[in-house]
């Protein structure tokens, strides 16, 4: 059966807009976040001796001072005032850096009879704690697979 021909509008007759449908294109595909490099520049270093030691955790679970429950712990010479790390192959996700001045290289954050760092000691977003160390909470920082700079104050008491 054929459908009778469309009928032509009068002269002068607007005409609707044709009915646009949604398009159907495909919804924009972002790559998976992997691992990207942090740069790290740890500044405030009272001498150019020994090795400055950076623990990475990824949660509160001795946050800043015990290195065992670290997923990773990087070092690098103390050359001078201001030291930049860049550390490699950290996943997406949450994790905090507690930095500490090794200045008698002897692999320990050394502290006095009470426990108190007696070597410089900082962590990220310079997070400072009151009556205690600083918290993870203070110091946690999101890495969503982009390259990321981070700035360390070392402090020491």
């Amino acid at each position: 059966m054929s459908q009778p021909p469309a009928e032509a509008a009068e002269p002068g007759t607007p005409v609707p807009p044709a009915q646009s449908q949604p398009s159907a294109a495909a919804p924009a595909v972002e790559p998976p976040a992997g691992p990207a490099p942090v740069t790290v520049e740890l500044v405030g270093f009272r001498s150019a001796r020994g090795k400055v030691r950076l623990a990475l955790y990824r949660s509160k679970d001795g946050f800043p001072t015990d290195l065992s429950k670290a997923t990773r712990v990087d070092e690098a010479a103390v050359t001078g005032k201001r030291v930049v790390v860049t550390l490699e192959g950290l996943e997406p996700g949450i994790w905090a850096i507690a930095a500490y001045h090794d200045e008698n290289g002897n692999g320990e954050l050394d502290t006095n009879v009470v426990g108190i760092p007696t070597e410089g000691l900082g962590v990220s977003n310079d997070a400072k704690g009151s009556f205690g160390p600083p918290k993870f909470e203070g110091a946690r920082f999101e890495l969503d697979g982009t390259p990321r700079r981070l700035r360390i104050t070392i402090r020491y008491l």
